[in-house]
Formats: C-alpha cells, structure tokens, sequence
C-alpha cells in the first residue's frame, strides 16, 4: 500500500463512533482515502493514545499509518459526540456487540449510542449518512436504530455496512475486500447510502452488493459461521482420515482441487432437502465408521438431521395451505434424471398423502413402466399408487391445482401458468419469485373474501 494518501477536496469528513479493532483500522484506512476523519472515544486511554497518534490496537502496519494520518492532520479523536457529529457528512458506528454464554447478543452498546446520537441529530438539517459496522442480528436496524434516528433527524439515511477485516491482514483486507456490502430499506436512503460508498471507496476494486438492512446483517453472520462450518468440516475429516491409516492433507488438498463443486457456489443456494442414491447413503457411511472407531464427529453426524428438518419445513408449508387440491412439479431428487432412490421429493408425497392432502404429481423425467432394479423397488415401497398419482399434462394438471409445489426446475413451466395458484416454491429459484408473491397475495385475498 503506498503511504501517500488520496485527497480530494469533495472527500467527506466521517465521525467513528467507537476506537476499537474495527473503528481503529477503518479510520487509518478512511483517513488514507483522502476523508476526515474524527474518532468518538468514551475510554480515556484509548482517547489520549489516538490524540498523540498512536493506534490503540496492534494491527500490522497500523501504527504507522495512524501517526502518519494523524500528523498530516487528517485522523483527529475527541470523547466529544456532538461535536463531531455536527462536523460529519457520514457516521460511521463501530461499538462491541458480544453474546453471552446462551448466544444472545448483547445491544447494550448499539442502544446506548444510538440513543446519544439520537440527540446529537435532534433539530439538524443537514443530510447525513449512518452506517453500521457492528454486526447485529437482523432486524436491529429496521426497528431499534433507523426509527430512533429518523424520528429525530427525517435527512438521515441510515444503512448496515458489514465489515471483513482479518486480525493480522485487516489493512490489506479493507483495500482489498472481496465485496462492499451495505444494506438499507428506504429507496431514498438507498441514493445517498450508494453516493457516500462509491465515495469512500473510490480506487478500491471491488464490487458493490447493495441488500436490504435484513439481508446485510445476517450475509456477515453468514459467512462467519461458514467458515467456522469449513473449519470443523476439514477437522473431522482428517480425524477420520488418520484413524484410517489416510493422510489427512493430501485427502483435503485433493478435495480443494475441485473447483466446480467443492470450492465454489455450487450447492450454495437455499432450497429444498438433499437426495438421491450418494449423498445420503456415503454420509451414513462415514458416521459408521467413525462409531466403529469411537469417534465423535458431531458437524458430519448433524447433516441427515438437519436435512430431515428441512423436509419437515416443506411438508409444513404445504399443511399450512389445508386440504387443498395439491399438484407438485418434480419428484426424481434433481432435473435430468428418473432416479427416486433417497429422493427428498419421494418422503414428501409420502407425509402429504398421510395426512390426507390431495395430491397430483407431474415429472417430465418419470415414466413409471421404465423404473426399473432398486429404483423401481424404492418407489414400490414408499409411493406404490405412484401411477394413479402421476399428470402427463402439465396444462391440464395445473387447471386443476389449487396449490402448487415446486420441488425442481420445470423447463416447461411459465409465469402465467402460476396466476391464481397458492405456490410454495422450495427450488429456491429466482424465476418465479415476483410470480410467486403476486399470486400467494392473490390467493390469500380469496381465501379471506371466502
């Protein structure tokens, strides 16, 4: 990174509430852009250490770039809130939100300076930006933040901005982040929010994700927990791997080879329940054998329980609609294929049919007299009526349909053959996602007329 700061005369001046790891490093950074920066620090240490230009926390180039910033005058710290939000274009809040041993967040800090800056804003007119850097639940900016801050002060916009800094590479990352993500509600927060980032950010290469405030609160405990899930999956791995005589790094080094699957977006869109004749039979295998071997894998051994759950939650989607003329889309375990062994689709016909729910199915890729061995055995077990089950129009079985399922991707379906219907897509696709809330709304409207 050079050490000769941007400057630009048009550059705004941003208020950090709260010095820590995150403020400290974002206001070097911030201060390097060509911003004027002013740090809001409660804790005297920490405020006289900032004020003589020396970082409060260790980052690796860190300290010098603080003194530098603050020497050229452009990184300045005052334990003043008013005062330096009166100076600001943009507020940035950074405090501490930890758990406690249940999980639950502790917002204390997030209420307490919300609150603070609710009167720093009382009768100003001029337009702001606040942005969130804490990473709070979702919600927390819908209805504990930006109404207290709106009701007091309308020009604010008010966004979650998420932040990625490493400990140890927390410089580089910010100017070089994967993405800039921030997420507001209001389409006129929206403007200025995008106005203010493309400002800060000018030069850095990186693209701009802009979400809902829900969105971007839970996308940065998305990817920290994902990458907790990424640490405990290659531990239990090699655990397996080393009681059974395999290296566990050449296992894992061959595994991230696999760029199409395994290190990629695949698999990585919400949906419905896994199936079909490997994922659920090689899962169980590997939980056998580490019982043999006395081993407690509980992040492997959590897989087929957590896919029966989200079974259960498509079952209960569909319950929740009544007894109504029921029609699913799919019901082989993907597109392309007739098979039904382990099909999450086939378990859940099974428990619609149990409870008494109508059902019609149509799958392109079925035809029953060419089933055959255990593919034709499962579904003798689980759905032996499958013939009088099955809709060769697609046309005519969604004339019918009062509720329709969507469990894969139909190439032949259309939006207009969806208008009317109750749908409950458990794809995940973003096709019919506009369709689907029209004709959810639409149907409730009868429902209640009736």
């Amino acid at each position: 990174m050079s050490t000769t700061p941007n400057s630009s005369k048009k550059m705004p001046t941003v208020t950090m509430i709260g010095m820590g790891y995150v403020g400290a490093v974002s206001s070097a950074a911030l201060a390097w852009q060509g911003c004027h920066v002013i740090g809001v620090e409660v804790n005297q240490a920490k405020l006289r250490m900032l004020q003589c230009g020396q970082s409060p926390v260790f980052e690796p180039g860190l300290q010098e770039l603080t003194a530098q910033m603050h020497a050229q005058g452009a990184l300045d710290a005052t334990d003043d809130m008013c005062a330096a939000v009166k100076q600001s274009d943009i507020i940035m809040i950074a405090v501490g939100t930890p758990s406690n041993h249940q999980g639950q967040v502790n917002l204390d800090a997030i209420d307490r300076v919300t609150d603070q800056l609710a009167m720093a804003l009382h009768f100003e007119i001029k337009p702001r930006v606040v942005m969130i850097r804490s990473t709070v639940p979702p919600g927390t900016i819908a209805t504990r933040i930006a109404p207290k801050l709106k009701a007091v002060c309308p020009n604010v916009a008010v966004c979650h901005h998420p932040e990625f800094l490493r400990e140890g590479s927390a410089l580089k990352d910010w100017h070089q982040p994967p993405m800039i993500v921030w997420g507001c509600d209001d389409p006129a927060d929206r403007v200025a929010v995008d106005e203010a980032m493309h400002k800060i950010y000018k030069g850095i290469d990186a693209p701009h994700l802009p979400l809902g405030s829900r969105e971007s609160e839970l996308m940065k405990y998305a990817c920290n927990i994902y990458h907790a899930v990424k640490i405990d999956f290659a531990n239990e791995i090699g655990a397996l791997a080393s009681a059974m005589g395999a290296d566990p790094a050449a296992v894992m080094n061959a595994f991230c080879h696999d760029t199409k699957l395994n290190i990629s977006p695949a698999y990585l869109k919400p949906g419905f329940a896994f199936g079909g004749s490997c994922l659920p039979k090689d899962t169980r295998a590997m939980m056998g054998k580490a019982r043999e071997f006395g081993m407690d894998i509980p992040l492997i051994s959590s897989v087929l329980s957590s896919n029966v759950a989200q079974l259960k939650r498509g079952v209960d989607m569909v319950l929740q609609q009544g007894r109504q003329r029921t029609l699913m889309l799919g019901l082989t375990f993907k597109p392309g294929t007739d098979d039904l062994r382990e099909s999450p689709m086939v378990e859940l016909a099974e428990q619609l049919l149990g409870k008494g729910i109508p059902l019609s199915i149509y799958d392109p890729d079925l035809i029953p007299e060419k089933l055959i061995g255990t593919n034709a055995a499962y579904v003798e077990e689980h759905l032996p009526h499958l013939g009088m089950l099955l809709r060769d129009d697609l046309e005519a079985a969604l004339a019918d349909a009062q509720v329709v399922v969507l469990t894969k991707s139909i190439q032949s379906l259309q939006a207009k053959h969806l208008r009317g219907k109750i749908v409950i897509d458990l794809t995940g696709q973003d096709k019919f996602k506009v369709q689907n809330a029209e004709a959810n709304l639409q149907a409730k409207k009868r429902a209640e007329a009736a």
